[in-house]
């Protein structure tokens, strides 16, 4: 009884309180049919997330290769199945489905974030090569595969979940921040030159239009995201429908949100995927900006108790693996919300705990079973760790 009271304790149950406040939200802002569709995800999610928290992670880092390796065979497999087991939607394909469960659809790009995640934690745990600009050679290639298969699915929100987790885990293994921040300034200045070259350079210079390295409907919501309140016939058939669609819905709600009859924005309708990657505009619809902070105020709170798991875990990987989390968790959000609120051009990208979707739902809570296993099976040690690297300490330890 005493051993299973301490493994209670260790438990981190503000950071499932928290989880369970914004799948409380995410519940009340959908329809009803939405609504009791996510129950039986939510049920297949809490079972992930107690495999999760049941095997110690420091095993789960043992087959962390095998894992990630897996994870980009189904990567692979979505383009070589036939279409009747990986099926094109949206001109998309990401799915695998499984036999049997017709309506249940498999997305592999989902389990390769938790994947990757370990994979990257298990490789950068002891080494010292990643502090010399030549040594993130390798972190930075094992990201790339994984975010290129996702890229040709193609589904540019999940690939732009790898990048910031994959820095957020270099800054805290010790890489040169000098390094870190010129790789940076080379991604944005690489994003702003293929944005020229594909919008504005063919106007001065017609043949550049020949070459273009974005997809259409990226140039698309790129082009719309540069031009907004430039749109004004509300329409399906305009371009700029969604994302003002977005910031109307989210802003009518005023201070505590519009319900019943005077919800318009879903009694008609009026936003499209408003329960997936709209859903912020949406809670702001129902529950106006008290809804808004509510929410936002949660996610604050999972971010600071994934840190403190970090900080207060003596063991190198899980120290890396809890900040990867928090870092993937912080990098949906943002993304989701940024998108939401016209800060971010409009993606494929659903916010944690909240959004309708089963193979989200299921990894977001598989990723967060993995938090309580850190917390619940650090090792206790007798003194206390710098949180940061130092290379002079850890030669004397």
């Amino acid at each position: 009884m005493t051993g299973w009271l301490k493994g209670l304790r260790r438990v981190p149950w503000v950071l499932l309180a928290m989880v369970v406040l914004l799948c409380l939200i995410g519940q009340a802002s959908m329809d009803d049919d939405r609504g009791h569709k996510q129950l039986v995800w939510l049920a297949v999610s809490l079972a992930a997330m107690g495999v999760a928290a049941a095997v110690p992670y420091r095993r789960l880092g043992d087959w962390s290769y095998v894992i990630f390796g897996v994870s980009l065979a189904l990567l692979v497999a979505v383009f070589v199945l036939p279409e009747a087991v990986s099926p094109n939607i949206k001109g998309a394909r990401r799915w695998i489905r499984i036999p049997n469960l017709p309506e249940v659809n498999c997305q592999p790009s989902e389990l390769a974030k938790i994947a990757y995640i370990l994979m990257i934690a298990w490789y950068l745990r002891y080494r010292k090569n990643y502090r010399s600009l030549s040594g993130l050679l390798v972190p930075f290639a094992l990201t790339l595969v994984p975010l290129a298969l996702v890229l040709k699915e193609p589904d540019l929100g999940t690939s732009m979940l790898f990048l910031p987790t994959l820095f957020a885990m270099l800054f805290l293994a010790g890489a040169n921040v000098r390094h870190l921040l010129t790789i940076i300034a080379l991604g944005v200045v690489l994003v702003v030159v293929v944005v020229f070259w594909q919008i504005y350079l063919p106007r001065i210079y017609p043949p550049a239009g020949r070459f273009k390295p974005l997809e259409a409907h990226q140039e698309v919501r790129i082009r719309v995201w540069l031009n907004q309140g430039s749109y004004t016939n509300a329409t399906e058939r305009d371009e700029g429908y969604q994302i003002r669609q977005g910031l109307m819905c989210g802003g009518s709600g005023g201070l505590v949100g519009r319900r019943g009859e005077d919800a318009v924005f879903t009694r008609y309708n009026l936003l499209p995927e408003d329960d997936t990657d709209f859903i912020f505009s949406l809670i702001g619809h129902r529950w106006g900006f008290v809804g808004c902070f509510v929410l936002l105020a949660a996610y604050m709170v999972i971010f600071a108790a994934g840190v403190e798991i970090a900080a207060a875990t003596p063991d190198p990987f899980g120290r890396l693996l809890a900040v990867g989390v928090t870092a993937l968790f912080a990098a949906q959000m943002a993304i989701n919300t940024g998108m939401a609120i016209g800060l971010l051009p409009v993606t494929g990208m659903t916010l944690p705990f909240v959004s309708y979707g089963g193979s989200s739902l299921v990894v977001n809570f598989a990723a967060l079973g993995l938090l309580i296993n850190i917390r619940r099976y650090r090792p206790i040690v007798l003194y206390k760790r710098r949180f940061e690297w130092d290379e002079t300490l850890d030669e004397l330890t």
